[in-house]
C-alpha cells in the first residue's frame, strides 16, 4: 500500500488510497475506522433505517452483509462487525416513520403524523437494547467462542 498509514485497532488503513487490512488476529472492523465499501452501504441502510424506509434499506442491508463477509476472510462464522450491523439494522431508530405516515393518509387520518413522537420513542428504547445485547453477547456470553 502507498500513502499515509494510520493504525485503527488491530489494522490499518492507507488514507492516500481509503482502503482498509485487517491482521490475522482480529476478524472483526470498527465501523468508525472503516474506509471501506461496506461502509457506504452501512451508512445507506442506517439513513433510510432512520427515515422509515425500510424496502429501501434493504439492498443497501445486502450490499454492507457482502462486503462485511469479504472482510471476513472465508469464515463461515459472522464476524462481530457483521453482528453489531444486524443489531443496528433490525432495531434502528426511525425518526421519521414514512411508511407509516403514508398508510395513514391512505386511510385517511385525521392526524397521520402523530405516531411520529411514539415511533421515535419506541424504536429508540428497540436500539437501546439491541446495542446492549449486541454488547453483552461480544463480552460476556457464555456461548462466545474465545
Amino acid at each position: 500500500m502507498a500513502g499515509n498509514h494510520e493504525n485503527c485497532g488491530k489494522g490499518r488503513y492507507d488514507t492516500g488510497a481509503g482502503s482498509f487490512t485487517q491482521t490475522a488476529d482480529d476478524s472483526s472492523v470498527s465501523f468508525s475506522s472503516t474506509h471501506h465499501p461496506a461502509m457506504g452501504a452501512i451508512i445507506l441502510n442506517l439513513s433510510a433505517n432512520m427515515l422509515g424506509l425500510g424496502n429501501a434499506a434493504t439492498p443497501f442491508g445486502m450490499k454492507a452483509m457482502r462486503e462485511l463477509q469479504n472482510l471476513n476472510q472465508g469464515s463461515d462464522n459472522p464476524s462481530e462487525a457483521m453482528c453489531t450491523f444486524l443489531a443496528l439494522n433490525t432495531s434502528c431508530i426511525t425518526l421519521l416513520p414514512a411508511t407509516i405516515i403514508g398508510v395513514r393518509l391512505s386511510y385517511h387520518s385525521a392526524h397521520p403524523a402523530e405516531i411520529v413522537g411514539p415511533c421515535i420513542f419506541a424504536t429508540a428504547i428497540a436500539m437501546c437494547i439491541g446495542i446492549t445485547l449486541d454488547y453483552w453477547f461480544r463480552t460476556f456470553s457464555p456461548w462466545r467462542d474465545r
